[in-house]
């Protein structure tokens, strides 16, 4: 488990990536994202009946149509596991998005600490580095939570770009601001970009770990210094 915490290895590299998002990126406009719902909803009655999407469309569902329909019209952004549950729409995607934001920003901070003082006083006894071999715990989990809140944004514009196209009938159904390329760049900024390059180096780096390990089953890893 602890691979996965490291998977970003040093400290540098999440300075670099907390730099990124507090100054670097643009983060979503709720505003714009509040506009682009009032467009829509004023357009498409249909939309706020609040019907599941293959019931819209006509169509038989697998499971991750079930899955998403439920997202289409009913979903709690504020929380990995919802409980009250409200509408999907780009308002409530641009909150969503900030609060990863925000938990990105924190995990980063939080990690670049913990992962400087690993490579400054790796040897540190006592309180003080049990205290910080705690935290790299904690840490783990907190940067898996991130990871999935990451594949959580992006699943959710992958999957309705992919019903856009699929019924080019009923595209009238669907959010502009969730398909159309212009105007999610219009509401989230750079914001998905970032996203993409998170899971980009998590999954790189991950896949150079498991690349190692399977390597090292073959074939003597690092410098032999006993002779």
């Amino acid at each position: 488990m602890a691979a996965v915490f490291y998977s970003y290895n040093v400290s540098l590299i999440h300075a670099t990536l907390l730099l990124m998002l507090t100054v670097f990126v643009k983060w979503p406009d709720i505003e714009k994202a509040r506009e682009l719902d009032k467009a829509f909803d004023s357009f498409n009655q249909t939309y706020l009946e609040s019907q599941p999407l293959n019931v819209l469309i006509g169509y038989e569902m697998n499971y991750i149509d079930q899955h998403m329909s439920e997202l289409h019209y009913t979903y709690d952004m504020k929380s990995l596991f919802p409980q009250n549950k409200i509408r999907l729409n780009c308002e409530n995607m641009a909150l969503f998005m900030r609060s990863v934001n925000i938990a990105l920003a924190i995990c980063h901070g939080f990690s670049m600490v913990v992962l400087l003082f690993r490579e400054v006083r790796e040897t540190t006894l006592g309180a003080l580095g049990q205290t910080m071999k705690a935290l790299e715990v904690v840490g783990i989990g907190f940067f898996i939570i991130n990871i999935v809140k990451c594949c959580q944004v992006m699943s959710i514009f992958q999957y309705y770009e992919y019903m856009y196209f699929k019924f080019p009938d009923h595209q009238d159904c669907i959010r502009p601001g969730l398909v159309k390329r212009n105007l999610i760049t219009d509401w989230t900024g750079n914001t998905v970009s970032f996203l993409y390059i998170e899971l980009l180096l998590y999954f790189a780096f991950s896949l150079t770990f498991l690349i190692l390990l399977v390597r090292s089953r073959y074939q003597p890893v690092g410098t032999d210094n006993s002779q």
